[in-house]
């Protein structure tokens, strides 16, 4: 079950898989009425309502209808965890209802449903399908007890995981030798690093069948913010996976055909790939237009990326009233995202104070020697204290996250706001600090980086920057420095001196069409 209040990953309510989302990854389990089920050991392990088990019931009566098994003794072949008391309650009942339709009356469902978190209860192994909707609970919201305790129980909970990796892991360690697994779930962890353990995980010791990307569809009761994806693992070894973008839930059927290898009236084009071109990051998504042979990544040729200053406490330290509060020699002017407008900088007129000495390396400025930042600072001094990076060391309490480097500001570079949904580049010849929602690319020639800046406008940094990146609600992508030292580009150097002169030309217009169409003759 999918947890409600997707953009803070909170764990008030549940979202509920739509009925036919749940029927679709019943069938890619196999888990099918033409099927013999009489001894299929299934498990849900966060019941929720019972979409998942309610039609896994359904689907288990007409097998043993069809094949003449005991319904009643199969019975406990399923099973599903629900954490809530009252949800695990509301859910035993549906299921008795259900089963009193199949002519079983005074069943008593609690072999089906445990109340229990399925994550420390004990339970055997061995079963064949393991199917259902994670919780969704991001690392922040995790209570620090249960961190702890995933730490030490799984193997793949690390960096800044969600709690879903968890239900991944205890989810793989209890299927039989020929089980499945199918789990609808966000896709960030086929990007982050928190998702790393568990592609590799994957990558040695199972197969994916298929995937299906859900983003631009809702396959949930009510509206949710997230980008959610299907994925079947299996232990039994497969050569291919295939992947559909899917756009329409009305598709689900018809892909359901076509995987069981049945003729379909509106046959979809899946994309195959191959196991063994999976990698330790996997990108289903659509091939890129360019080859990337030969090409090199932004570091590799010269340029430098950082991120700008983080101060900890905004309010304080940037604004646009700081003249005559602080002395002038301590204000830098600072570029926020916000002011990078169609690839061009327009100041809001903020500064940043710089509380570093630049004539003693490392120090802080003596507030004995700048009274009025003295003043300044003693007036919000309960907010600089209460910091992290305060605490960490009381005597730097007026310091900010980040050291900054005025010899920055004078360096030309290309601002890149951290989370944009089209593709955001500005040139700065050297007149501001950038803020740290700004990425930036640093490098002592102007004119390259300007020529860079007219790559990193093209599709071909685009489709980079969006198979590796995390994408947010509403489709804008995270520029994370990590992500940017991963893209791979033409050599600017050994781009011909005409070429280059009509990619700066065009990074100036922001002529995204014309530079597209020059890239594509350098790859």
């Amino acid at each position: 079950m999918l947890r409600q209040r997707r953009t803070s990953g909170g764990a008030h309510g549940i979202v509920m898989t739509k009925k036919e989302v749940a029927d679709l990854m019943l069938d890619l389990c196999d888990y099918k009425t033409t099927a013999n089920l009489e001894k299929v050991r299934l498990l849900d392990p966060a019941g929720g309502d019972g979409v998942y088990i309610i039609s896994a019931l359904e689907r288990l009566h007409d097998s043993a209808v069809r094949f003449g098994f005991d319904f009643r003794k199969s019975l406990t072949n399923i099973r599903t965890y629900e954490i809530k008391k009252e949800i695990a309650m509301s859910l035993k009942l549906r299921i008795e209802e259900k089963i009193s339709e199949f002519g079983i009356f005074n069943y008593d469902a609690s072999s089906i449903v445990l109340n229990d978190d399925f994550l420390r209860a004990e339970t055997d192994s061995g079963f064949d399908i393991v199917v259902g909707n994670p919780p969704y609970i991001r690392y922040d919201n995790i209570p620090l007890v249960d961190r702890k305790y995933y730490r030490r129980k799984f193997s793949l909970f690390n960096h800044r995981a969600d709690v879903y990796i968890t239900f991944f892991e205890r989810g793989l360690d209890l299927l039989s030798t020929s089980g499945r697994l199918c789990y609808i779930c966000p896709d960030r962890w086929l990007r982050n690093q928190f998702g790393a353990s568990l592609r590799n995980y994957i990558s040695r010791k199972f197969s994916i069948p298929i995937v299906l990307n859900l983003d631009g569809t809702n396959p949930f009761e009510e509206d949710v913010l997230g980008y959610p994806m299907i994925i079947l693992i299996t232990r039994e070894s497969q050569p291919i996976t295939r992947y559909y973008a899917v756009r329409s839930l009305a598709n689900l059927h018809d892909i359901a055909l076509e995987f069981a290898g049945m003729p379909t009236s509106n046959p979809l084009t899946p994309k195959i790939i191959p196991k063994n071109e999976l990698g330790d990051i996997w990108h289903f998504e659509e091939e890129l237009d360019y080859k990337l042979k030969g090409m090199k990544s932004i570091e590799e040729q010269g340029f430098k990326i950082g991120i700008g200053v983080a101060t900890g406490a905004d309010s304080v330290f940037i604004g646009k009233g700081l003249q005559g509060l602080v002395e002038k020699e301590l204000l830098l002017p600072i570029v926020l995202s916000r002011d990078v407008v169609a690839g061009k900088i327009k100041w809001s007129g903020h500064y940043v104070i710089n509380p570093f000495d630049q004539g003693k390396l490392g120090n802080l400025i003596d507030l004995e020697a700048y009274p009025r930042a003295k003043k300044y600072f003693k007036q919000n001094e309960r907010r600089l204290r209460g910091r992290h990076v305060a605490k960490k060391n009381p005597l730097h309490w007026y310091r900010t996250i980040d050291r900054i480097e005025p010899s920055l500001l004078m360096k030309p570079k290309l601002l890149i706001p951290d989370i944009k949904k089209r593709q955001v580049i500005a040139f700065d010849p050297g007149a501001y600090y950038p803020h740290h929602n700004l990425y930036y690319v640093t490098d002592s020639n102007s004119d390259d980086l300007k020529v860079l800046g007219a790559i990193m406008m093209s599709d071909l940094f685009t489709q980079q920057i969006n198979r590796v990146s995390v994408k947010m609600h509403g489709g804008f992508v995270r520029h994370q420095a990590q992500n940017l030292r991963k893209i791979l580009l033409p050599d600017i150097r050994s781009i011909s001196p005409d070429m280059k002169n009509e990619l700066k030309e065009l990074f100036d217009r922001g002529a995204i069409n014309q530079i597209d169409k020059l890239i594509k003759k350098l790859s």
